[in-house]
Order: structure tokens, then C-alpha cells, then sequence
């Protein structure tokens, strides 16, 4: 396969570079406060490392991986860390693209730092939003966009850990009739890691570690009982100094909403930002005077004591998300994580609650967007005389195609109605001028009824550019599967689509190429992918 080309395009949401000094600050935080935190465990780093090693051979990960994760034992090793859900066909495409823009960032900063930096990808298995869990869409394209799904599952319980329905392997069936690929390598990566997949959770880590089999990207379940047993004094930590870490939290948000923002998480008063698995299902403890109780009310115990309770039973606690984080920078020696947009808006919010519980956030870096592009997709834009530089652009990208298509029919319809605008405009002029003396009543009466004609004439100049499409249908036909290609339902494709159908025709070796061209340097790029050929 060709190399891509890339090229720059304006960033979907804010973020950049760090500097150096952010980087050396964080740096020595992790160096003087990060390994004697809340009286560390000497042994933490070496449990760390041997629990992700055990994971890495559990999905499969490739050579490199499993050499990162023994790095971890190292007290010099960092991470960038990143993750996201658990999704059907490994999610939305930009699940994929959070790990590569950690993998970058920890290559770029191992060789700035000159010390071990090691991309851990976060499998959030706890979440139990299973309908978002088992939904995705792929780019079919003749039918366009084509959703896959598992049938609904049980409510309240963590996605990760769910058995994987027979329905599933209807689904890859689909899926590999529905997309375009070459050879077998879609239909053996599918097939494989379903076949020695015990739940959903491990067929989602299973095929990322087949996608980064090249990198030494770590994956981490923090199901994994043993990371739940180092995990567990931040959370008990957490639960003993509560109430000064919920005004930090509060105090934050409404700081956030002074400035005239609206904050990325809700958060309630009463919440205790933590999970308790109780019957299998994940509830929410709420705070009910001196009490921690599930919303349902079925578990209920004194506040006071639920630091020991989580640190006897860590397994059946989980931390939501205001609280995930902190726990996540205790667990891991974290220079920097890789966010989206939203994380990017809710991770301020939490400041507070760091400065509460005594210790700081890790860097922020914004995850790398990408909108790819097949190369029929190019020389389709091309054929109407779109330029591919300005597709960020999407109302002025459809009517420079409405432009085309007039351009080679004569049905002059934009200058038509240009002509009659201009035409009334004059025509109510001169009314104005002639009749000025009945009074201003009738001026308004006059403007208003412009207004109305005006109307009629949008009106009819829509119906006008809806019958041209229906004259000429197909080339319609074609330009709605070309926008959604690249922009479905109005949204990023990134947001919509799996990685595996937009990679479906260049397999491993596109994946390869696409994963050695991409840079740092600008947050959205778009991707013209080479010629497809056969991949081993």
C-alpha cells in the first residue's frame, strides 16, 4: 500500500503541545511526591507490572506490550495513559485514535525525557452502559451507514465482565459481508479473538491488541483484582477526607458556571462519586446523613466505616467519574493522559478535588482526530469541483456540489431567484415611494407583507432545488453516500463509524502505513489512504 497523504485541517476542539515546564513539573511531582503517596506499598510498582504483564498474554498482546508492562517495575518508567468503553468492532474509530496519539506521545516523550515512557490504554470495563457498549456503525459503500448491534442486555452491570451472546457471531457475519476488505485478515481477527474471548471485555482488548500488535501499548482492566487491591487506598483515602473532597469538586463547578460555562458533569450534592457492586449490579452510593446507602436503598452502612469495608473488599467498589481519575493517577505513575473532547471539559472540573485529596492532575494532551478518505472519495470531490483542502466547511462543501450540479444543467436556478428577489425588492420600493403618504401603518403594512412574499419565495426556490435532485436522482444518491462517508448524520466520522469498515479494504498493511504517517503536530488531519491491495 502507498503511504497516506495527510494534511492539516482545523482542530474539532481546542488543545495543544505542552511545554517544557509543564512537563518538568509534573515530572518532579511524580519523582518526589508520586512513590511514598498515602504510604505506597514498596512492592506497588512490581504487583503493577506483574498484573499487566498476566493481562497483556490474557488479550494477546503482541512482544512489545508485554516488555512495557515489565518496564512499569522500573521506578523510572512513566505513562501516557488513555481508554475509553468497550465497543462492538472496537467502538467508534476514535477509540482507536485515542490509543495511537498515546502511543505518539509516549515515543515523543520518552526521547525528550531520555527515561522510559511506556502508552497504557484504559479498558473501562466498569461502565454499564451496555447499549452504548454494543452499537456501532459501519460505512457500507452502496447502502452508506449500516448499524451493528448485540441484542439489549442486562441494566446496570459492568459491560466488560457481560458474556458474550451467541447473537455476536451473527453480527461478525454481517460485518464482514457488509464491509469491504481483502483476503481474510478481518474475518480472522474477528473470528479469533471471539472464539477465546470469555466476555465482552476481553474480545474489545483482544482486537485492540491485535490493531497495536507493532506497539507497546499496555492494556489495562481495572476489574483485575489485583489492580483493584492497589487501587483500593486512593478510593479509601478518598472516602475518609469525603467532605472536603466534595467542596473541592463543588467549588470547581461553580466556578466553572461563574465564568458563564456549563460544566461537563453533574454533580450532585449527595453522590459519593462511588460505585458498590452489590447483587452483581453497579448502584451509586449517595450520602444519607451519616450513612452511605445504594439508590435503591437495598445496602446501607455507616459513612465512617466505609474506608475499611473498601479496603477489606476492594472488588466491589468502582469509582465514577469525578473520582475515576484520582484513581487512576494513584494507581499508575502518570506524566500525561491523552482526553477527547469531552474529557478535555470535565477534567478542569475536577481540580478542585485534586487539591483536595493532596495531589495533582497529569498533563492533558488532546487525542488526534482524523477524517479518512478512500481514494474514489477524493476523485468523486474532484469530478464535482470540490476542493478537498476546504471540506471542514460542510453547508459550504454542499452548495459548491449544488454549484456543480446546476453548472452542468441548464437550470440557472440561484441567478433565477437572485433575479426575482431583486425584482420584488424594487417592485416594493417604488410602492413605498408611491403610497408614502398613507401613513406609517401602511408602511408596516407594506414591509410586512414583503416579508411574507419573500418567504414564499425561499419556499419555492427549495421546492425548485428538491426537484432538480429528484430529476437527476443518482448523482444525488451519489453525493448523499459520499457525505456519509465523511460526515455522517451531520457528525465527525470519527464519532460514527469503526475503525475496521474505514479500514476494512487496506488491512494490516494500510493499518501499518496510516499508523507510521501520522503526526503530532496538528489535533485534525485528513487522511487520503493509498490504493487498496491485498494485505497478508
Amino acid at each position: 500500500m502507498t503511504v497516506p497523504r495527510l494534511w492539516p485541517a482545523p482542530a474539532l476542539f481546542p488543545g495543544g503541545s505542552p511545554s517544557q515546564e509543564v512537563l518538568q513539573a509534573r515530572l518532579k511531582e511524580l519523582e518526589d511526591l508520586w512513590p511514598t503517596l498515602l504510604k505506597r506499598p514498596s512492592d506497588h510498582r512490581r504487583r503493577l507490572a506483574e498484573a499487566l504483564l498476566t493481562y497483556q498474554r490474557d488479550v494477546g498482546a503482541g512482544q512489545r506490550a508485554r516488555e512495557a508492562a515489565r518496564s512499569l517495575a522500573d521506578p523510572k518508567t512513566l505513562v501516557v495513559v488513555t481508554g475509553q468503553q468497550i465497543g462492538l468492532f472496537t467502538g467508534p474509530a476514535y477509540t482507536v485514535y485515542k490509543a495511537l496519539t498515546a502511543v505518539l506521545w509516549a515515543r515523543r516523550l520518552e526521547e525528550s525525557l531520555q527515561r522510559p515512557v511506556v502508552p497504557v490504554f484504559w479498558v473501562a470495563t466498569e461502565d454499564h452502559d451496555y447499549r452504548e457498549a454494543t452499537r456501532v456503525m459501519a460505512f457500507h459503500p452502496e447502502k452508506g451507514m449500516e448499524p451493528f448491534g448485540l441484542p439489549p442486555g442486562p441494566l446496570l452491570r459492568s459491560v466488560g465482565l457481560l458474556p458474550i451472546p451467541p447473537s455476536a457471531e451473527v453480527e461478525v457475519d454481517r460485518f464482514l459481508r457488509s464491509v469491504p476488505h481483502e483476503g481474510d485478515w478481518l474475518e480472522n481477527l474477528l473470528r479469533e479473538t471471539l472464539s477465546r474471548s470469555r466476555n465482552l471485555g476481553q474480545w474489545f482488548a483482544r482486537q485492540m491488541a491485535q490493531l497495536f500488535a507493532d506497539e507497546p501499548l499496555v492494556f489495562l482492566d481495572p476489574m483485575d483484582p489485583e489492580l483493584r487491591s492497589l487501587a483500593a487506598p486512593a478510593l479509601s483515602y478518598l472516602m475518609e477526607g469525603w467532605a472536603r473532597v466534595r467542596s473541592g469538586l463543588l467549588e470547581t463547578t461553580e466556578e466553572i458556571r461563574q465564568r458563564g460555562e456549563t460544566p461537563q458533569l453533574s454533580i450532585d450534592p449527595e453522590s459519593l462519586q462511588l460505585f458498590r457492586y452489590h447483587q452483581g449490579k453497579r448502584l451509586l452510593l449517595l450520602q444519607d446523613g451519616e450513612e452511605a446507602v445504594t439508590r435503591n436503598g437495598n445496602w446501607r452502612v455507616p459513612l465512617k466505616a466505609l474506608p475499611e469495608i473498601i479496603a477489606r473488599e476492594p472488588e466491589k467498589f468502582s469509582p465514577a467519574a469525578a473520582l475515576r481519575p484520582l484513581v487512576q493517577d494513584y494507581l499508575l505513575p502518570t506524566l500525561a493522559q491523552v482526553a477527547g473532547p469531552g474529557e478535555l471539559r470535565y477534567l478542569p472540573q475536577l481540580e478542585g478535588a485534586y487539591k483536595a485529596a493532596g495531589w495533582s492532575r497529569a498533563v492533558t494532551l488532546p487525542r488526534l482526530s482524523f477524517t479518512l478518505l478512500w481514494p474514489e472519495w477524493e476523485e468523486k470531490a474532484k469530478g464535482w469541483g470540490l476542493d478537498l483542502d476546504h471540506l471542514e466547511d460542510w453547508h459550504g462543501v454542499r452548495f459548491m456540489w449544488e454549484r456543480s450540479l446546476l453548472s452542468r444543467h441548464p437550470y440557472p436556478l440561484d441567478e433565477a431567484f437572485a433575479r426575482a428577489r431583486e425584482d420584488l425588492h424594487a417592485v416594493y420600493r417604488r410602492l413605498g415611494e408611491d403610497l408614502q403618504g398613507l401613513g406609517e401603518g401602511f408602511a408596516r403594512l407594506l414591509e410586512g407583507n414583503k416579508g411574507r412574499v419573500l418567504g414564499q419565495v425561499d419556499y419555492l426556490e427549495a421546492k425548485a432545488h428538491q426537484h432538480l435532485r429528484r430529476r437527476y436522482r443518482e448523482e444525488y444518491r451519489e453525493w448523499q453516500r459520499w457525505m456519509e462517508a465523511l460526515r455522517p448524520l451531520g457528525r465527525p466520522q470519527e464519532r460514527v463509524y469503526s475503525f475496521l469498515s474505514l479500514m476494512g479494504p487496506f488491512g494490516p498493511g494500510g493499518i501499518r502505513a496510516f499508523f507510521r504517517a501520522v503526526r503530532l503536530d496538528h489535533p485534525h488531519q485528513w487522511v487520503l489512504l493509498g490504493k487498496a491491495v491485498p494485505c497478508s
